[in-house]
């Protein structure tokens, strides 16, 4: 039975409960500056690979190096954030993203960039991403208590998903006057500030993994917790369909602004501020909402949204349309991965947190970095609308589908999940 409006949103006091420990609120700080770092630097590189050939082809392969990391790397960034102090973990990694950030932009800067440039930072930045993420997620847990862990992950996801607003804004706004390299510029100072704010937070206390185990082993026991508990199996499923069918238009989006929102590069930052502002709604939202009861409604509605806002953005017959069709999709897909990586938090002990999230980061970036090269691809040939529209219909399919097994059933029925001890 719903629940009425008013019982569903409990207000200021839940959205920014876990606000109430400073050292969530300076973790949350540095993943916010490190997260519109990284759609400052997305942005701006796909606009500049777009600018130096004109193809999508190139926006493709600029992305795909961004996200091809999560293929392999993230069980390991899993296994060290398992094995060593999480801290130092994220540390490190932001140190990497700032050092190719202010490469690239001196490249950018000296007029000496390339696309094959492009495509060797993206990579590097890809890969301190996807050790960064599963590391600093899995501190969360501990910065605030168990009745908390919920609104903090939606935050976490106010976070991911707020920065892609934030990160072609300032794209936007520094575009025109100082051109790419200036906006790469800004971002290596967000990852500076990233690491200022990271020195706030104390070192975790973290559950020690099983003396004597090597590290393949240890590696292994991340899949095996995950092949333990079919909730967790079955979630990880859906998460490597949703990236892969409606969350790889990241290379589409210059092709689709300037054949369909008008040309400027005006058109492509609005799609994807829309996009981000979207995502941003749809994780505050979630923050506020007393997840304990709506949880698995909420989790089906919004993977149905995901694939239904994707094929109204293809069948969008003007801008104002296309914002909004965008700004749904933001919101919904947005709502779709916070529910997710809020049930695995919940779900699974701390000695496997971070390997368990680093095969949700991995399934899911590693779809999206074939997904956006096989859709640039084909957006040169077919156009980017039946690339859109198709897909999208396809992950309609997979939500409904979904609703006749007995493990997700059983999910979408429940207004909680137990806590792993």
């Amino acid at each position: 039975m719903w629940l009425a409006p008013a019982r569903v949103w409990s207000g200021r006091t839940e959205l920014t409960a876990s606000f109430a420990d400073s050292r969530f609120r300076a973790l949350w700080t540095a993943g916010a500056l490190s997260s519109v770092a990284q759609w400052t630097l997305l942005t701006a590189r796909s606009w500049l690979a777009h600018e130096l050939t004109g193809g999508s082809g190139a926006v493709g392969l600029v992305v795909f190096a961004q996200m091809l990391p999560y293929v392999f790397v993230p069980p390991v960034g899993g296994l060290l954030a398992d094995r060593f102090n999480r801290r130092t973990v994220v540390t490190a990694t932001l140190a990497v993203s700032f050092l190719s950030a202010l490469v690239m932009a001196l490249l950018t800067l000296a007029d000496a960039v390339t696309v094959w440039q492009l495509f060797l930072l993206s990579l590097i930045n890809g890969m301190a991403r996807s050790v960064e993420m599963p590391a600093s997620q899995a501190m969360v847990p501990a910065l605030v208590p168990q009745e908390r862990l919920l609104n903090a992950v939606a935050l976490t996801g106010v976070v991911t998903h707020g920065s892609r607003l934030l990160g072609p804004l300032i794209t936007l706004l520094v575009l025109g006057p100082f051109g790419a390299g200036g906006a790469f510029l800004a971002a290596a100072l967000l990852y500076l500030g990233g690491l200022v704010q990271l020195r706030q937070v104390p070192r975790p206390v973290q559950a020690a993994m099983p003396p004597g185990e090597g590290p393949l082993r240890q590696l292994a026991g991340g899949v095996g917790a995950a092949a333990r508990e079919p909730v967790i199996g079955m979630i990880l499923v859906l998460v490597l369909f949703h990236c892969g069918l409606t969350m790889s238009y990241d290379a589409l989006m210059p092709a689709y602004a300037n054949d369909h929102m008008g040309h400027g590069d005006d058109a492509f930052s609005l799609l994807m501020m829309a996009v981000g502002g979207g995502s941003m709604l749809g994780t505050v939202a979630l923050a506020g909402m007393s997840l304990r009861w709506h949880r698995g409604r909420l989790l089906l509605l919004s993977g149905l949204g995901s694939g239904l806002a994707p094929a109204l953005l293809a069948l969008a017959p003007g801008r104002s349309a296309a914002v909004g069709a965008a700004l749904t999709m933001g919101a919904a897909q947005a709502m779709f991965m916070a529910l997710t990586n809020a049930t695995l938090q919940t779900i699974t002990p701390d000695r496997y947190r971070g390997r368990v999230l680093s095969l949700f980061l991995m399934i899911g970036g590693g779809v999206m970095a074939f997904g956006n090269l096989a859709a640039g691809y084909l957006a040169d040939r077919w156009g980017t609308l039946p690339v859109l529209l198709i897909p999208a219909l396809a992950f309609v399919a997979v939500m409904l589908a979904s609703t006749v097994g007995s493990t997700l059933r059983g999910v979408y029925r429940l207004r909680a999940l137990p806590a792993a001890p």
